[in-house]
């Protein structure tokens, strides 16, 4: 029986973090709050949940698209686009330290 427990702990973490690292929050959530998880897993899975939820909005939404498709090569990406568009890949650093300029300069 605990054998079972522990399995299921190990499937449920295991979705919960894949879902996670696409940012489908909706998927992690569902699976988090019904599986039977040891506490301090539980625990340290809803704070990451919840920051993820938090910072969500400052994100751009080309950025979930790429998470979404990431199993299409460019070319299958660039046939999905409009006509006449270009697809490609941005990069953004955010920062909210104060005087963190010289970091970057």
């Amino acid at each position: 029986l605990e054998a079972k427990k522990m399995q299921a702990a190990i499937a449920a973490t295991e979705h919960i973090a894949s879902s996670l690292s696409r940012f489908d929050l909706a998927s992690a959530e569902a699976v988090l709050s019904d599986a039977a998880l040891p506490s301090p897993l539980h625990d340290a899975l809803k704070r990451i949940l919840t920051n993820l939820e938090m910072y969500r909005p400052y994100l751009p939404d080309a950025l979930f698209a790429q998470l979404h498709s990431e199993s299409l090569s460019p070319s299958e990406l660039q046939s999905r686009s409009a006509p006449g568009t270009t697809t490609g890949v941005a990069a953004l650093v955010f920062t909210d330290i104060q005087g963190s300029t010289a970091t970057w300069e």
